[in-house]
């Protein structure tokens, strides 16, 4: 089901408004990787792409992410596009605990909208997929227990040219922080809008919490 609604919209979202476009979409069972795909880049090259779809319902987990990578490496892939509905927090640190030399991991949030079906009157084909931007966080810790969190970026990868820009935590529109996480369940503590103070017991930059 997946992989027809990939075949379909052709399309994977990325920030500030940019969009991989897919073709040769095709249906393949190897090991973790579900689905095969090109795209073509500014030069006219031709990137391989291997997707890994996750669980229906549930995380997409961190050993699905290390085998789907090693498989797609030795088939000679050059992007992996790792989709599901929800992330592991470990997931998240594989790539950048365990670069995978050769092969673009990219984590894709798949809109809930695709396990609704038709009971949707409108769809939004062209964001069913969507990467967004990984977050450069600093945590610095005070005295009596307190400590302060700084969003020094967002790295921005341009599926045109390959290369990953970087945009100031300023500019990031919002992020939002749980003080109190589990690893398991995020749930939203203070909360954080360009332009705006925070929504909390005091104020602090946008970037910035203390």
């Amino acid at each position: 089901m997946l992989v027809k609604h990939l075949e379909k919209t052709k399309k994977v979202s990325f920030p500030e408004g940019r969009r991989l476009v897919l073709t040769q979409v095709q249906r393949i069972q190897l090991g973790y990787l579900h689905a095969h795909a090109e795209a073509e880049r500014e030069k006219g090259s031709i990137k391989k792409i291997a997707v890994s779809f996750g669980p229906l319902h549930g995380p997409f987990p961190p050993i699905q992410l290390s085998e789907a990578a090693h498989t797609a490496r030795l088939n000679g892939y050059d992007m992996l596009l790792c989709a599901g509905f929800a992330f592991d927090p470990e997931t998240q640190a594989f790539l950048s605990k365990v670069p995978v030399q050769g092969l673009e991991i990219h984590l894709v949030h798949i809109a809930p909208d695709i396990l609704v079906g038709d009971l949707l009157k409108t769809t939004r084909a062209s964001q069913l997929f969507s990467v967004f931007g990984q977050p450069d966080v600093k945590v610095q810790w005070h005295e009596g227990d307190t400590f302060t969190v700084e969003l020094r970026g967002v790295d921005i990868y341009n599926p045109f040219s390959g290369e990953t820009e970087r945009a100031h935590g300023r500019d990031v529109a919002a992020w939002f922080l749980d003080t109190d996480y589990d690893g398991q369940t995020f749930h939203v503590t203070q909360a954080f809008s360009r332009g705006l103070r925070r929504l909390g017991r005091s104020s602090s930059a946008p970037s910035e919490l203390k």
